[in-house]
């Protein structure tokens, strides 16, 4: 199983509609706001590692998104 974990920027005042948007995409397993440099971590997972590739681009193309850190795991 691919998995990683994301940690993303986003605009002022977007915060719940980037949420809305983060949680429909399907490797999303999990998305909490935090507090720090970053806005938000996102845990996601897939069966395959190019789906998985597939959904982070989406991910960074969401609006309002306005930078992001990708930390794939090893298997």
């Amino acid at each position: 199983m691919a998995k990683a974990f994301i940690l993303i920027n986003i605009a002022s005042g977007a915060e719940e509609s980037v949420l809305k948007n983060i949680i429909k995409i399907q490797s999303t397993v999990k998305a909490d706001f935090i507090y720090g440099k970053y806005d938000c971590i996102i845990i996601m997972e897939s069966d395959k590692t190019d789906s998985l590739k597939t959904d982070i681009f989406l991910l960074r193309k969401t609006p309002n998104i306005t930078s992001t850190l990708t930390m794939m795991v090893i298997d």
